[in-house]
């Protein structure tokens, strides 16, 4: 599924012992996930038939709906305690006309001097004012691990109980 991509990410998807959520630029979303009696029940949760999630046989993973990505996150982390989220992402850059077109040595901006003095913007700019410019930077996948903190007392919640770790 990510044979142009960064290898890690075909690793990821590749491994069979932690659970991932790709989430495409549009589609559906894709997990990939062990096998647990009750998965068939777990993934459906209640749903009707036409937002329920259907198994793909062939490729081994659960199609779900895009719309129930957040509470998807949250059950499979609370389900198998770790998950890996693929999806696309893109940078952003900030930098302005008054740092392109500055004239001393000084720079205080976000491009920490690499686009200081150069008198153009360097294409693909948003404009906002002499002072803010924005842009995006090209798209690609990253990938994030959410786990459940390990934690000695009952959980208090899981939004403080979840930690990450973030890779491109």
């Amino acid at each position: 599924m990510f044979a142009d991509a960064d290898p890690s990410l075909q690793a990821i998807w590749s491994q069979n012992h932690t659970t991932v959520l790709y989430r495409p630029a549009s589609g559906d979303l894709y997990v990939k996930t062990t096998y647990r009696p009750g998965n068939k029940e777990w993934f459906q949760n209640g749903r009707t038939r036409r937002s329920a999630p259907t198994w793909d046989a062939i490729n081994k993973y659960w199609r779900v709906p895009k719309s129930h990505f957040k509470e998807l996150s949250r059950r499979l982390v609370e389900r198998f305690s770790r998950a890996y989220i693929i999806q696309h992402y893109r940078e952003k850059e900030v930098c302005a006309p008054a740092c392109w077109n500055a004239m001393g040595l000084d720079c205080e901006c976000s491009c920490l001097g690499e686009k200081h003095g150069i008198n153009q913007d360097g294409g693909r700019w948003y404009i906002v004012s002499e002072t803010y410019a924005v842009r995006w930077g090209e798209e690609r996948l990253r990938w994030n691990l959410i786990q459940l903190k390990k934690q000695e007392n009952h959980l208090a919640g899981l939004a403080a109980a979840i930690s990450r770790v973030k890779g491109y």
